[in-house]
């Protein structure tokens, strides 16, 4: 595939994205607080992501920059060892190959119209069952030092919050 065809393709995936975020989002659904504060991360990424898609593909579409900056850091990089070789990268392919061939299976014996259907219904549920187990991994984790520091971190906000609290520094 072309660079030139590359890149709408890599901006709408981008915007893909916003689909995994609100997804994300509806897992914490069971707790009020977190589900408030997912939601509005959600928001937030969703937004920004359609605000590069605004501005970035008409100015891609007329005048090509994303892709003349590719294609020069490429023709630049490629072959001096700092890009690695593409045809013996493919770790994730081989760890996803199982469950790639395994919804397959599931989905062969079904008719052309509801087998794509019941393909994003078992995608969806896959991301909803990973990334519940990967927050909850997260959170065993993010311990001691380590979670203090994040909440540190992140956890500050100059701004009042929409009850009308004043800031805390």
């Amino acid at each position: 595939m072309s660079v030139h065809s590359a890149i709408p393709i890599i901006l709408g995936a981008n915007v893909g994205t916003t689909v995994t975020t609100s997804l994300v989002a509806l897992t914490f659904v069971g707790n009020r607080t977190e589900f408030r504060r997912a939601l509005g991360a959600s928001t937030v990424h969703d937004f920004y992501n359609w605000l590069a898609l605004l501005i970035f593909f008409p100015v891609e579409l007329l005048w090509h920059p994303l892709e003349r900056v590719s294609g020069a850091l490429t023709d630049a990089l490629y072959g001096t060892g700092w890009l690695p070789n593409p045809a013996h990268f493919n770790f994730i392919r081989a760890a996803t190959r199982p469950v790639e061939h395994a919804v397959i299976h599931a989905t062969s014996q079904l008719s052309s119209a509801l087998g794509p259907l019941v393909t994003i219904v078992i995608g969806a549920g896959l991301i909803l069952v990973a990334v519940r187990y990967l927050g909850k991994l997260l959170k065993q984790l993010m311990v001691g030092k380590a979670r203090d520091a994040l909440i540190s971190a992140v956890g500050r906000n100059a701004y009042p919050s929409a009850g009308g609290s004043s800031p805390s520094i």
